[in-house]
């Protein structure tokens, strides 16, 4: 207690709240502002005096700081500026740290600026402070719990129902727990996520999650089992569709199944038999499509042509790994709040193919999470180990509701032939108000990406060239931050590493005040201590300071001391290369470009810099095929179109 009133004392400048408590004066001692103070049940956990307490509240805005965390100095001026932000809010939640016994910080949990019920149900997310206001009524009885609970219980009762606008996450880490979770705390969790699913209507059963105190919750599928109508488009799919056609008709535990291929002109031999062979199960249907490769047109002729309530789209180059994948993705899209859900896709090797899509990802209009991340090294990772919301996912394993699929239009063939159609399916989805859900518990192969060849990923650019306009025109937010990912998270590698802004002194502007520059690396050095940069990367912060201010000799010298220490960081190697260019040591930039292409191939960037290099080392031939190629992802990108106009007139967008 005196920590916490030590703690709000310093919120310098701070008008002091009014303190509510059950014990003696003794333990705020110094405290400036008002006490209101109420007995308790004697004996009680704090758990429930804290019940008993916010039975007082009335109607005033509420502050609750689970025991033993630290605020930050910053922490009342940030909560008073939400507040009068969000007159329609009734809960303020934050992220947050760990505090060890010698001040050092550590593990920052990065919590989602929307509201995800979801992932809220499985794993706590409401640590170290909330502030409230009480419902009307009042709120339920809190179960008694452990500390680290009671928070949590009361954000589970508030959020019931709740608008988008209601519960609000302060992008900050204000708190820093200090007290270990009690080793009992799973058979806690128990009753309060059985509570909280039983306020909410919801039927499903509890499961262990994937750390302590988490849970894992199955949404049942009726009995009967409604009707899954499973579309395989396919053109030549060989083997890959014989394997897929194998794992749904006879590796799935779904029995209410209707199997239709859609076949865009094959011609391969066995393809055609593995077509043939279809004629004998009662399930299987083929439906031929002799035109023009079309995606969009091509779903949409299959699901007019269907009759199951619910639509599973797969490619035909995806591979069953459980049998109850189906089931899974089922019993989340029958929930009347959910639109579409998506599933875990892996390459061959194990690495993560997709793990659902974030807008804006490595400067694409989207791009997949957690891509070529080993799936082993993310199995407690909260983001990818749990159900939870995202902006789109990926049409090559996805299940809907007819209705939901009718209701928005189904695919867009005329703008969207053969890429984005699905981005675009789940933000129409979204718009309605129902959720893109993604599961890691529909565990699939998908083989084709694994292997398509480097040429064929161009050709497959070049023809998303107007589709990619269609999408930044049509859905202006993709060009603004994912809603669901946290913005204290960096959009520049896949696995999501924290991101840092790093603010400077304005009297280190001057490029030639050599004390100035010191300071800079200190800053670095202090802002990096704060944050709980880890010692290796201190040098990568210090560089990205200089950079910001345009001290690129400083800069460039950094960042090469930083790629030493974190060879494997994109970011690193595409800070040095830029700051390397800028200082005309344009061979050593291409080399840093290159290594921050082979980390994140995906990423625009690097493309982009490996381009505008070429031209600037008089490669010009290079330099339009790799300009062009960007071009092809991002067809507004101004830096390449004015480079490649300069290289070659008439080619751009517009002239594509």
């Amino acid at each position: 207690m005196a920590e916490f009133v030590a703690d709000l004392i310093r919120q310098t400048g701070q008008t002091a709240p009014t303190l509510v408590t059950d014990l003696p004066a003794s333990s705020d001692a110094g405290w400036t502002g008002d006490i209101i103070r109420h007995e308790t049940t004697r004996g009680a956990s704090w758990t429930v005096r804290l019940g008993e307490l916010l039975s007082h509240a009335g109607n005033a805005w509420v502050l609750v700081v689970e025991p033993g965390a630290r605020l930050s100095g910053t922490f009342l001026p940030i909560l008073q500026r939400h507040i009068a932000a969000q007159p329609g809010a009734r809960l303020l939640h934050g992220d947050f740290d760990h505090l060890g016994a010698d001040g050092s910080r550590s593990r920052p949990v990065m919590v989602p600026p929307r509201w995800d019920e979801d992932l809220a149900l499985q794993v706590n997310l409401l640590r170290g402070w909330i502030a409230l206001k009480p419902p009307v009524g009042g709120l339920p009885s809190l179960f008694d719990g452990p500390p680290s609970s009671a928070l949590y219980q009361i954000g589970l009762a508030v959020s019931v129902g709740a608008e988008d606008t209601s519960v609000v996450h302060v992008p900050h880490v204000l708190a820093h727990l200090t007290v270990a979770d009690a080793p009992d705390e799973t058979a806690a969790y128990d009753t309060i996520r059985g509570q909280a699913l039983a306020r909410r209507g919801l039927d499903a059963n509890l499961g262990a999650g994937p750390s302590r105190a988490t849970h894992r919750f199955r949404f049942l599928v009726p009995e009967p089992a409604p009707k899954i109508s499973v579309i395989i488009p396919t053109r030549d799919g060989g083997d890959l569709l014989a394997t897929c056609l194998d794992g749904v008709r006879s590796g799935t535990d779904y029995g209410a199944l209707e199997i239709i291929v859609v076949d865009n002109g094959s011609e391969n031999p066995r393809t055609l038999r593995t077509l043939s062979d279809l004629d004998g199960d009662p399930r299987c249907r083929v439906i031929r499509h002799d035109q023009p490769f079309n995606f969009s047109e091509i779903i949409n002729l299959a699901v007019s042509q269907s009759t199951g309530s619910l639509i599973c789209l797969l490619n035909d180059d995806i591979r069953v790994l459980d049998r109850t994948w189906l089931r899974e993705m089922a019993g989340l899209a029958l929930r009347p709040d959910v639109g579409i859900v998506g599933a875990l896709l892996l390459f061959e090797d194990g690495r993560v193919q997709h793990a659902g899509v974030t807008l804006g990802l490595l400067g694409h209009v989207a791009g997949h999470d957690f891509h070529y991340q080993p799936e082993a090294e993310l199995r407690r990772h909260v983001r990818f180990a749990h159900v939870h919301q995202t902006s789109a996912v990926t049409a090559a394993c996805a299940v809907l509701r007819r209705d939901v699929y009718d209701g928005v239009g189904g695919m867009e063939p005329e703008h969207l032939a053969v890429n984005y159609n699905d981005l675009d399916l789940c933000l129409k989805i979204g718009a309605t108000g129902l959720k893109v859900l993604w599961t890691p518990f529909a565990r699939l192969v998908h083989a084709e990406s694994a292997t398509r060849g480097k040429d064929e990923r161009v050709r497959k650019f070049a023809l998303s060239n107007a589709e990619g306009g269609y999408i930044a025109s049509k859905w202006p937010q993709v060009h603004r931050r994912d809603p669901s990912l946290n913005p204290n998270l960096s959009l520049e590698h896949p696995a999501f590493g924290l991101s840092f802004v790093v603010a400077v002194p304005s009297a280190a502007r001057d490029p030639g005040d050599q004390a100035a520059r010191e300071r800079v690396f200190a800053t670095a050095r202090e802002i990096a201590r704060t944050a709980d940069i880890l010692p290796e990367n201190l040098a990568f912060h210090a560089a990205k300071a200089a950079h910001h201010l345009k001290l690129d000799d400083l800069a460039a010298r950094l960042t090469l001391e930083a790629v030493l220490q974190t060879p494997d960081a994109y970011t690193a190697n595409l800070v040095a290369g830029t700051c390397l260019s800028r200082v005309g040591e344009l061979e050593q930039a291409r080399f840093f470009f290159r290594c921050a292409n082979r980390i994140s191939p995906q990423a625009v960037r690097p493309w982009l810099y490996l381009g505008l290099i070429a031209e600037q080392l008089g490669e010009p031939a290079e330099a339009v095929q790799i300009l062009s190629t960007v071009l092809t992802h991002d067809p507004f990108n101004k830096q390449a179109t004015a480079a490649l106009e300069s290289l070659k007139p008439g080619v751009g967008p517009g002239a594509r």
